[in-house]
């Protein structure tokens, strides 16, 4: 569902832009864009959780956020 919001906006800003040009993509153009795309969406999220990840999977306390250390003491 995410994916789907996005990837048509990206469609429809970059087609404003002059950038894209996406009624003379083929059937086969399409599909390797969205699978482009998506690969790089699924990438970049699995990147993310690996390494911005809080440390076992805990949370920083609200306590110390408050202290000006947004994620904890590590």
């Amino acid at each position: 569902m995410v994916f789907g919001t996005v990837y048509t906006s990206e469609v429809l800003l970059n087609t404003a832009l002059g950038l894209y040009k996406p009624s003379t993509w083929s059937g086969q153009d399409w599909t390797v864009d969205i699978i482009n795309k998506y690969v790089q969406a699924t990438a970049t999220g699995v990147f993310y959780d690996h390494v911005f990840a809080p440390a076992h999977g805990s949370y920083p306390s609200p306590i110390s956020a408050v202290a000006g250390r947004p994620f904890g003491d590590f």
